[in-house]
């Protein structure tokens, strides 16, 4: 049985012309946005635009140094109480023929 029927892939040539088409205008948005962010730019001083990258630098080093530092703190340890041991540790391999804790783990052999 074919549940899922198989479209007819594309020839290579209407592929390439399709992924042309898709890269041109991905070209085009990046050109657009460059001419645009170029214009703003130009339109301050100097002196603003290197206080404007001081600044950007300046809070990215800030909150990268505020990651590492907050990441490096110690977490709290999980504590248990002394009885969440599971039940098997200090007992024997074999079923115990009585229910009381033997002082043996279930590495140790039977003679």
């Amino acid at each position: 049985m074919i549940f899922f029927k198989k479209k007819p892939a594309l020839p290579i040539d209407q592929r390439d012309h399709l992924a042309k088409i898709i890269a041109d205008r991905i070209i085009g948005w990046q050109i657009l946005l460059a001419t645009t962010l170029n214009a703003r730019v130009n339109k301050c001083s100097k002196k603003r635009q290197k206080r404007f990258f001081w600044v950007c630098f300046s809070v990215i080093t800030g909150g990268l140094i505020l990651s590492l530092g907050l990441s490096s703190r110690k977490i709290g340890t999980i504590t248990h109480a002394p009885n969440d041991q599971p039940v098997h540790i200090g007992m024997p391999s074999d079923p115990p023929v009585n229910r009381q804790v033997l002082p043996t783990d279930s590495l140790t052999l039977k003679k």
